[in-house]
């Protein structure tokens, strides 16, 4: 009898699945769940098909956070965490704390670094300071 491989832990011959490690001699062990195709109903079918696909959208994140796990696991046995060896993300930099206030709407503030927004310069134009705009 011919099997067909699905994963390490199933296997599928003709119209039965197989869970569980195929024995030598392919003998059947007690230890396997068995499913028989032609005894369920739709509603069995279609569910298991369900749990199928489902299984198989997942299967890639599910061996990224094994093999994540493990590296993880080995940085640390090592004494270092994952990220100082991969060079993780770093934290991003704050936009900065504001210096000044719009005179009109409090609301629209400037850090003081960078290029002067319009308001900046317009202010200045009419005759008043940094000073005055200061928080």
């Amino acid at each position: 009898m011919q099997y067909e491989t699905l994963s390490n832990h199933s296997w599928i011959s003709a119209n039965n699945i197989q869970f569980g490690h195929r024995p030598q001699g392919h003998q059947q062990t007690e230890d396997a769940m068995k499913f028989n195709l032609d005894d369920m109903s739709l509603d069995e079918l279609r569910a298991l098909r369900k749990q199928v696909d489902r299984t198989i959208d997942t299967y890639k994140e599910r061996q990224r956070q094994k093999a994540l796990a493990e590296l993880e696991e080995k940085a640390k046995a090592m004494g270092f965490t994952l990220n100082e060896l991969i060079g993780g993300k770093k934290a991003r930099r704050s936009s900065g704390i504001p210096k000044y206030r719009h005179p009109d709407d409090p609301m629209t503030t400037w850090t003081g670094r960078g290029r002067r927004p319009d308001w900046v310069k317009e202010a200045l134009a009419n005759g008043k300071s940094l000073d005055d705009l200061l928080i």
